[in-house]
């Protein structure tokens, strides 16, 4: 049943997928952002470059704002034999590797904020299904510690969304 109260414990292998996928979405927000947008901001107008970052990081955090609700009554209703969050987890993640590979070789200002608004949508949606997936999933007597890990994935996502983008700074192709 659905909205049944789940009693079974977690396994240590479904904790370590909702950890990972944390981590990874984390890392596709954070690591463009902190450095790859701008720089490529500046790539396409060096005088504009901060109203360019502005308009894709604004479009970007608008789409983010209907992505999650969106995704999440997706996810809410959805039957399969993964379960009714996985799909969704998986079709996000997929939307938002398509547009960060897209990203890399962005011809323009427009194709830039397209496909990180593809990215908003694709990361948003898998974190709404994600999220939702602990309360589905864990019993009341695991939720502290499988929360707690969750968000960490969430901070080791962020701090490798950093490295990764200082490390690749100035070498995505144009």
């Amino acid at each position: 049943m659905a909205f049944a109260e789940p009693t079974e414990t977690v396994r240590n292998r479904w904790t370590v997928s909702v950890v990972l996928v944390n981590v990874g979405i984390n890392t596709a927000f954070f690591g463009p952002i902190q450095v790859l947008l701008a720089q490529q901001a500046i790539h396409f107008s060096e005088p504009d470059k901060e109203a360019i970052l502005a308009l894709v990081t604004g479009a970007g955090a608008a789409v983010s704002l209907v992505a999650n609700p969106l995704f999440g009554t997706f996810s809410d209703r959805s039957v399969s034999r993964f379960g009714r969050r996985v799909p969704w987890v998986f079709i996000g993640a997929l939307l938002g590797t398509i547009g960060l590979l897209g990203l890399t070789v962005a011809p323009s200002v427009a194709a830039m904020l397209l496909l990180w608004c593809l990215v908003q949508l694709g990361c948003n949606g898998a974190l709404a299904a994600i999220t939702a997936a602990v309360p589905d999933q864990v019993p009341i007597r695991q939720r502290g510690s499988i929360g707690g890990l969750s968000s960490m994935g969430t901070v080791v996502g962020i701090l490798f969304g950093a490295a990764v983008g200082a490390v690749v700074a100035g070498n995505y192709s144009l």
